[in-house]
């Protein structure tokens, strides 16, 4: 993950560019309000465009998470691409059952 943070501190970004599951989601929610603590009137947002693949149950987890949140830390924005990538496994590449 990548945190990207505008100069004048307006925006802060969580770039997300691995692969997200329902396990490791946890693992932004903490993220987004520490940024939105550091920054209280920034515009904070997490980014999933650059995800290597995102589970749909783990965008779901993690807006719900973020939902929780909100009302003490503030709005956090999820950006993510109208259609998720596909990922094959190795074996299917290799033109094995996946």
């Amino acid at each position: 993950m990548l945190v990207r943070i505008d100069l004048d501190g307006r925006h802060v970004t969580l770039v997300v560019t691995g692969l997200l599951t329902g396990t490791n989601q946890q693992a932004l929610a903490p993220l987004a309000v520490r940024a939105r603590a550091l920054f209280p009137e920034s515009d904070v947002a997490v980014d999933l465009h650059q995800a290597h693949e995102a589970e749909p149950e783990a965008v779901d987890l993690l807006r719900w998470s973020l939902d929780d949140v909100q009302p003490v830390t503030g709005p956090v924005r999820i950006t993510a691409p109208a259609r998720p990538r596909v990922v094959r496994s190795e074996r299917s590449r290799a033109g094995g059952t996946p």
